[in-house]
């Protein structure tokens, strides 16, 4: 699996791991659903990381480097900020 990183990425449309992850919006993409794609989900922390943040982080990445399927994770921040400092 490839992990691609974007400091912007256009507006997302649906979220299918909603509610799953308290500081990540996670969803597949593609045709073939083989593309994971992470938002950073901390737009009043300007995305800063944190212990909850990056604890959602891995699990998410362990997920997807289980499932056969994907084949590559795109990774970035929402609204203002890609990630801001360590909190």
């Amino acid at each position: 699996m490839h992990i691609v990183v974007l400091s912007t990425v256009s507006t997302l449309y649906v979220f299918t791991a909603a509610g799953k992850y308290q500081h990540l919006l996670v969803e597949t993409r593609g045709e073939k659903s083989n593309v994971g794609l992470i938002q950073l989900n901390r737009p009043k922390a300007l995305n800063a990381l944190c212990d909850g943040l990056m604890e959602e982080l891995r699990q998410v990445l362990d997920d997807f480097e289980k499932d056969p399927k994907i084949l590559c994770a795109i990774l970035t921040g929402n609204e203002k900020a890609f990630a801001g400092q360590l909190t």
